[in-house]
């Protein structure tokens, strides 16, 4: 009986121990799925509109409840910011974040602790990047895109080419414009280099120059 006891209470103790494991677990699990529902809420709420907004986080438990995780990425399809931003597709993948997780937890918004760093994706029809030309940080640096002189993006007329073969990288985005100084319009061909990385923008003069 003496050996039975010892053994229920050696069982007993493994039980406890196994239980706040579990918990400790669940915790983090929690705080995981707590850090993606909020930043996938604040992203809804500055959007005017969307189909898809989905957060997921790469991180332990244990990192996480200190505020730090190793990884995120966001995903959306068809975004308009309130400015009038819109794209098909946005990816974005960042490192190491770190949070600060009681604003988190108390006041449901997400304040970063760092900078991080990472890469984009964002996928534009026509009539996104006629959006896109005429969003101020655009336009504020458009002011002096020509030696100094500002350059007016028309907003409509923007064709994308395709590449002429599948997987192909050569297709161009065309759009125009009008030199402000001398009223001259221009037609303007984007071109990928350096396998995507950059893009070389050539401008040809279109019809007589406005008065």
């Amino acid at each position: 009986m003496r050996a039975f006891n010892y053994s229920a209470s050696r069982y007993r103790r493994s039980s406890r121990q196994v239980c706040q494991v579990q918990a400790r677990v669940t915790s983090a699990d929690m705080a995981v799925v707590a850090v993606e529902t909020i930043a996938a809420a604040a992203l809804r709420a500055r959007l005017r509109s969307h189909d898809k907004v989905d957060v997921r986080v790469t991180a332990s438990g244990w990192d996480l409840l200190a505020g730090r995780i190793h990884g995120a990425k966001v995903e959306g399809r068809q975004w308009e910011s309130p400015l009038g931003l819109t794209a098909r597709v946005l990816e974005v993948e960042v490192d190491s974040v770190e949070l600060d997780l009681p604003a988190v937890l108390s006041q449901q918004r997400i304040l970063l602790r760092n900078v991080p760093l990472g890469s984009a994706r964002v996928v534009f029809n026509a009539a996104d990047f006629g959006a896109f030309l005429q969003h101020p940080l655009v336009t504020t640096a458009a002011r002096t895109a020509v030696q100094g002189r500002p350059f007016l993006f028309d907003r409509t007329g923007v064709v994308i080419a395709p590449g002429g073969s599948q997987g192909s990288s050569g297709g161009c985005v065309l759009f125009s414009g009008t030199l402000l100084a001398s009223g001259q319009r221009y037609q303007l061909s984007m071109r990928p280099t350096r396998g995507g990385r950059a893009a070389e923008v050539v401008a040809t003069p279109i019809g007589p120059t406005r008065s």
